[in-house]
């Protein structure tokens, strides 16, 4: 094996020892066997690259996002269900309704913590749902570079009339979701009288999931939806700042 790929293999099973813990170049070094000068570019290379991460600099280095994707997704929605169970509570214990945590998934939207109101007139969530017919799902796309949407379109094709009316091009997708975008929030109607709302948990201007809620459009005046975009978005970005602290570059 090459000699630095044997390095870059020992820095990582020596982090994922003890992965909640911050190691220093100078501890690395010495229980790797590696030069200070060698090891420094080494991580920053691993760094680069997403595998470690310096949630504090100067304070050391710990294991990355990308290590633990090697995982398998799985892994990783399971450890943002956990960072984000404090901010999808508090959201439902505010407003009381069905709140949605979830990402993009094989062009699907993938619910990944979920938190439903039992009061009244109320929507039931499935796990793994069709990406432009929730609002959850639209604003992900809409957060999108376009090489990642038409990668989606080519995989699931466009929207049916069913899922979102009126877009029956790429172009026209492109510019609905252009539209959200710039709202910095998704609305969507369903089954007539259930309302979505959805808005990005945007890690280095990426939306690795988006927050929601679901409630009937009877107990959602323009006053109230005021006040649910600006509680979501809060909430998404403290989940974002909890998922960069523990897997991406602080």
């Amino acid at each position: 094996m090459i000699q630095v790929l044997e390095r870059a293999f020992s820095v990582l099973d020596y982090l994922s020892a003890d992965p909640d813990r911050l190691a220093g170049l100078s501890e690395i070094a010495q229980a790797c066997g590696i030069q200070k000068t060698t090891l420094a570019n080494i991580l920053n290379t691993l760094e680069s690259a997403g595998y470690v991460v310096r949630p504090q600099k100067r304070k050391g280095y710990r294991l990355g996002y990308k290590y633990y994707m090697q995982a398998g997704p799985a892994y990783v929605y399971e450890k943002w269900k956990e960072l984000s169970a404090e901010e999808v509570k508090k959201i439902y214990n505010i407003f009381e309704e069905t709140v949605v945590l979830a990402t993009e998934y094989g062009g699907q939207r993938r619910v990944l913590n979920l938190m439903e109101c039992h009061e009244g007139i109320t929507a039931r969530i499935p796990h793994s749902a069709d990406i432009y017919q929730s609002a959850t799902g639209r604003i992900i796309l809409a957060y999108y570079p376009e090489h990642k949407i038409r990668e989606i379109v080519s995989r699931v094709g466009l929207p049916s009339h069913e899922s979102w009316e009126g877009i029956d091009s790429v172009d026209a997708l492109l510019e609905g979701l252009a539209e959200i975008r710039e709202k910095g929030i998704s609305t969507t109607i369903f089954r007539e009288h259930m309302l979505g709302v959805g808005v990005p948990v945007l890690v280095g201007g990426w939306p690795i999931a988006s927050i929601g809620m679901c409630l009937p459009r009877f107990r959602c005046s323009e006053s109230r939806l005021g006040i649910i975009h600006e509680v979501l978005g809060e909430c998404a970005a403290s989940i974002a700042e909890k998922v960069r602290s523990a897997y991406y570059s602080g």
